[in-house]
């Protein structure tokens, strides 16, 4: 019993269809030379006749009409597999692990996450948070969404959208605080890793470090501070707009603008379920991106 060539059927489909070798050929990206070794070695190794030649072309025998209807019926089914079984929800199942921040995580991304699990429950999606460095071909998570303002090279990457930050004090200090310079306010610093953030130039530049009263390594535990009464602090505004407890103190500090990327594994930018998230994440947080980039402050109270 021969192994059946499979790729030798596609010469004979062609041939059988257009009648030549030369256009069979040309429709294969191969010369009409190996059409006819790859026919001519499928018939010995069969025992049968696919093709007569004739003054017009290549003429198919009863055999071969009965093994092209078979071939027409195997692209069907392949075709069919590709369609509802590839693109189906057999596909759509496991679990994607994302890294983000805490900032984005509280003001955008949460509802984001709770529609996308509720749209597709068959893919569960793994969340960590943190502001260290996420290497994605190493594996440390499938996608990342992360504020930067370039993000690495070797990996696929889409801009969401802008990403300003202001300074905030709590609420019930805000007009003290407007009164007061800069220079004489209280102040939260960053610590940690976010003192690798622009936030801490900024700082450098404008405040003294003995009006820094406490440092804290997250924008979440330093808004906390902040609506306790503890100074005033840079946030993103999305994270400043969204706390009752805030009111902002500046407009957008133009020059800490950064932009909020996703980044997807090299190896799962084809993944359909991996793209499905992506797309869903894209829609929400585009339609968030006057909170992200500050046009959308909260409305404060007299």
């Amino acid at each position: 019993m021969h192994d059946l060539d499979w790729n030798a059927l596609k010469f004979i489909l062609k041939v059988a269809e257009s009648g030549s070798t030369a256009k069979a050929a040309r429709s294969l990206g191969v010369n009409a030379t190996t059409v006819m070794r790859r026919i001519t070695a499928f018939e010995h190794a069969f025992g049968t006749v696919l093709f007569r030649k004739k003054q017009s072309g290549y003429e198919t025998t009863l055999e071969c009409d009965a093994l092209v209807e078979q071939v027409r019926r195997m692209e069907d089914l392949a075709r069919t597999i590709h369609d509802d079984v590839l693109h189906s929800d057999l596909i759509m199942r496991g679990t994607i692990s994302v890294s983000t921040v805490d900032s984005v995580m509280i003001s955008v991304l949460g509802p984001c996450f709770e529609s996308f699990a509720r749209v597709y429950p068959t893919i569960d999606v793994d969340i960590s948070m943190s502001t260290d460095r996420v290497n994605l071909n190493r594996k440390d998570a499938d996608v990342a969404i992360r504020a930067t303002r370039k993000p690495p090279d070797n990996v696929k990457a889409i801009r969401l959208s802008g990403l300003a930050f202001c300074i905030f004090g709590a609420i019930d200090r805000a007009e003290v605080f407007r009164r007061t310079s800069f220079s004489d306010l209280a102040w939260i610093g960053p610590g940690g890793a976010l003192k690798n953030a622009p936030i801490n130039e900024w700082m450098k530049d404008n405040i003294q470090p003995k009006s820094i009263r406490l440092t804290a390594d997250t924008f979440q535990s330093a808004r906390a501070l902040a609506e306790a009464g503890a100074g005033a602090v840079i946030l993103p505004c999305c994270l400043g707009d969204t706390s009752p407890g805030l009111a902002r103190l500046s407009e957008p500090l133009g020059e800490m603008d950064t932009e909020l990327w996703i980044m997807i594994a090299a190896d799962l930018d084809q993944s359909p379920r991996v793209n499905l998230f992506v797309e869903h994440v894209q829609k929400a947080v585009r339609e968030q991106s006057a909170l992200l980039e500050g046009k959308k402050p909260r409305p404060q109270t007299d």
